[in-house]
């Protein structure tokens, strides 16, 4: 049984034996008097007279009247103070539940946040594993396919965007407009190398990690440490290949933001990518000495 139930069970029971003992009292102390009326007056003939009866009322009751109110006055003291005690125990049982209700909201609250971001991450997972590359390899007379799935797949393809890179920092360092028609007439680049085919690889993956990166930030619901938890595990190719399409691709633009305010490239190395990403779109990011440090 619960404390509070144990309480309310003694506070009863205090009363009623308050009340057992109050009228124990109370007939005892009647048997005393008339027992004593009658052995004081034993010898004297029984009377008829109803008048002789009444004075005899009149007695008893002159000295049990006042013992009653006395045991009454008692009695109403002491449920006065059980009252509040039961109040007390009634506002602390109250108090506790509204504890307990705040306590079991805080915990479902936090479950519904972590849902919420395993959900995400569900999202992120699948689309990584989505993300194919194949390479030919070359060996002697015969020659096999490489095929790679996840973040492999994303660094091989990051490493084929080497020269994309550097004709992003030969314009930026020119200060030409940085665009994929601007890189095709500024290089050479081959069909094979065009960097749409490049962007395209990857342009679903990038946009997903932005939208989840845009959902954490913005989502009241979801804490925010797992923001950094998310951004944390990403590859400096990864990272790479997200700041090629908000620099390349029409609908990038649009991420710049939360991608500031997210510190989404806080970790990635000094480079070319960083270098026009924080001149074009990104804040001075003073921080990221600290994070370098860290």
């Amino acid at each position: 049984m619960k404390k509070d139930a144990v309480d309310e069970d003694f506070s009863k029971s205090n009363i009623g034996s308050h009340f057992e003992k109050m009228g124990w009292l109370i007939f005892i102390s009647a048997a005393i008097i008339i027992g004593l009326y009658a052995y004081t007056f034993s010898n004297l003939p029984m009377n008829e007279d109803p008048s002789r009866w009444g004075t005899f009322g009149d007695f008893v009751g002159g000295l049990l009247n006042p013992l009653v109110s006395t045991c009454t006055f008692i009695v109403a003291v002491r449920v006065f103070q059980l009252q509040k005690i039961e109040t007390k125990m009634t506002r602390d049982a109250l108090e506790g539940s509204e504890q307990a209700m705040q306590e079991q909201a805080r915990i479902a609250e936090q479950q519904r946040s972590e849902q919420r971001f395993f959900d995400l991450l569900n999202i992120y997972k699948i689309t990584l594993d989505n993300q194919n590359y194949s390479s030919m390899n070359d060996s002697g007379d015969s020659s096999t396919w490489n095929n790679f799935i996840g973040k492999e797949a994303i660094y091989r393809i990051y490493s084929d965007a080497s020269r994309l890179i550097e004709s992003i920092g030969d314009l930026f360092a020119l200060k030409s407009k940085i665009t994929i028609d601007g890189i095709l007439l500024f290089t050479d680049l081959q069909d094979e190398d065009d960097p749409r085919m490049l962007l395209d690889r990857t342009n679903a993956y990038s946009r997903s990690v932005l939208m989840i990166v845009k959902t954490i930030s913005e989502d009241a619901s979801i804490n925010k440490k797992y923001l950094e938890l998310f951004i944390s595990q990403l590859t400096q190719a990864e990272l790479s290949m997200i700041a090629i399409y908000i620099l390349l691709d029409s609908d990038g633009a649009s991420y710049v933001d939360i991608a500031n305010s997210s510190g989404l490239f806080l970790r990635m190395k000094e480079g070319v990518l960083l270098e026009v990403l924080n001149n074009y779109f990104l804040k001075d990011s003073s921080s990221r000495e600290d994070v370098d440090a860290n």
